[in-house]
């Protein structure tokens, strides 16, 4: 099959890439859960992830804007037939990655005693030493994802993810449980190890891929005829005036975590809590909270990686209206789809924590940081969307000044002994919402899209009848089912009933299910309701 001919559609594209999120949102819960309820505990759990967080650092800065860059300028090779220069983008990006990769584990590994020291986590070095592999991996990982990304075919990506997370499932839990005798910050590093080793196993797959695939490159660069390509330096600079912003602009969702965990460790002790608590405390935030938080925004990924070249393709056509209702179709349904759960995870975040993760520890700080699972879906394709119009510093400045609004609410409300923790997530639901805000504007700025605010009530509506369904129907069962059973009946009844009000309150537009695969099929069962 020659590379052209499994072109996809952005929707479907992203529905490939949610699937495969979707899987490896399951296997990571197969991993975490148990992790967390039978090896490593919460105060285990917050050394996994102090470690994890001071990774996510260099990872970011690693790995984040490059593969959009190299996504959006293939893209935009393919869509003019130039898959000389398609092939020219890949080579030049493989041997930036290859580089920053080896030097973003080479200072993880050098420094991991630094970094634990100063944040107040020394349990976490050697976690974070296991985890320095990894950034090379990955980095690896980026060049392939971004060709198939910018070839919009998402297919090796969503295998890719899948072998990442099995590898981790498997010797992850495997070492944590082998190596928990020797203490939990060792259980902790055995457990991240398997991580480093999923990334491997997922590294070795896109590396074969890849090599079929350039085959098929050099037939399709014959058949065209088109052998002209920049050089090497011009490439060079345009990926990095691309990858620059964009590496910045996610380097603020990863650094907001990096604030939370060095601001609330350092409050924390301030305020006179043990290194014990405060790890527990943080296990608490960053495993129960934060890992029910991510939900949404993981399936949302998909669309963002899939819309990119999508908008950017149809700008390098001339066609502003195919980009407009491209942008208008996802911005309605990545709501359309964050809000339930927003809503569904702060009502039912009592039952939620209990059956997945053992107890309800951390079930005031869910209820509010489940709304922010919201706004930062919402945020993350807003700042796709951005990009694909060229507009890449827009969102890192937006993000920035979500930033600052997050450090100050932290500084004020963490270090207050009546709130404590609970001041991280109104902070970080405040740093999303003033980034959503100026996205947003800036968005009807460039492109003039019809948001749909009477689409956004309609939402809002139904998704708040939902909410009253679901705690009265988990509250009217529990007593009679348990815990486990009343929160499964709960999530349907609601599901069906958000759904229905979607469509009696026709919020639900046409447009929108035209986008989806197998549209024809759903039109013919909603197509009198809509």
């Amino acid at each position: 099959m020659e590379i052209k001919s499994r072109k996809q559609g952005f929707l479907q594209g992203a529905l490939i890439i949610a699937v495969a999120n979707l899987l490896v949102k399951v296997i990571g819960a197969v991993y975490k859960i148990p992790l967390r309820r039978f090896i490593l505990g919460p105060d285990g759990m917050g050394i996994y992830g102090a470690s994890y967080n001071i990774y996510n650092v260099l990872f970011v800065v690693a790995t984040a804007g490059l593969p959009v860059a190299i996504s959006k300028m293939i893209s935009e090779s393919v869509a003019k037939d130039n898959f000389a220069e398609a092939g020219k983008i890949y080579k030049v990006a493989r041997a930036v990655l290859l580089i920053i990769g080896l030097l973003g584990s080479i200072v993880l590994l050098a420094g991991a005693t630094l970094f634990s020291t100063y944040l107040k986590t020394e349990t976490a070095r050697l976690g974070i030493m296991a985890l320095s592999p990894c950034i090379f991996f990955v980095a690896v990982m980026s060049v392939y994802r971004g060709f198939n990304q910018g070839m919009s075919n998402m297919v090796p990506t969503a295998i890719s993810e899948v072998i990442e997370a099995c590898g981790k499932l498997i010797l992850g839990l495997v070492l944590a449980y082998l190596l928990l005798p020797f203490g939990k910050p060792v259980s902790a590093a055995g457990a991240i190890l398997g991580v480093s080793t999923g990334a491997f196993l997922s590294a070795v797959y896109l590396f074969v891929n890849q090599r079929r695939l350039n085959r098929e490159l050099k037939v399709r660069i014959k058949e065209t005829g088109k052998t002209e390509t920049s050089s090497n330096r011009r490439i060079f600079v345009r990926l990095i005036r691309l990858a620059v912003p964009i590496t910045i602009g996610a380097s603020v969702f990863t650094l907001a975590s990096f604030i939370d965990l060095m601001m609330i460790m350092r409050q924390l002790a301030g305020l006179g809590f043990d290194e014990n608590t405060r790890v527990t405390l943080y296990g608490y935030y960053s495993t129960d909270a934060v890992t029910m938080f991510n939900l949404p925004p993981t399936v949302i990924t998909a669309l963002c990686i899939s819309i990119v070249p999508a908008i950017a393709s149809a700008m390098v056509k001339g066609d502003r209206i195919g980009a407009r209702k491209t942008t208008e179709t996802a911005i309605r349904m990545t709501f359309m789809f964050a809000l339930p759960c927003g809503v569904g995870m702060s009502v039912l975040s009592g039952p939620i924590l209990t059956t997945v993760m053992g107890d309800a520890g951390a079930q005031t700080l869910l209820s509010i940081l489940a709304y922010g699972s919201i706004f930062v879906s919402v945020v993350m394709i807003s700042n796709s969307i951005l990009q694909s119009f060229g507009k890449v510093w827009l969102p890192v400045i937006h993000m920035f000044i979500g930033g600052a609004v997050k450090v100050i609410v932290n500084y004020i409300l963490v270090g207050n002994i009546d709130i404590n923790i609970n001041g991280a997530p109104i902070g970080t639901n405040c740093c999303y919402l003033v980034t959503l805000a100026l996205n947003l504007m800036a968005i009807h700025r460039c492109i003039k899209p019809n948001y749909g605010w009477g689409f956004t009530l309609k939402a809002v509506f139904s998704a708040a009848v939902m909410g009253v369904v679901a705690y009265f129907v988990n509250d009217a069962l529990v007593g009679i089912s348990g815990t486990t059973l009343a929160l499964a009946a709960a999530i349907i009844v609601a599901g069906i009933m958000y759904f229905a009000l979607l469509i009696f309150t026709k919020a639900i537009k046409k447009q929108d299910v035209l986008a989806m695969p197998k549209s024809e099929k759903i039109l013919k069962i909603l197509g009198r309701f809509i």
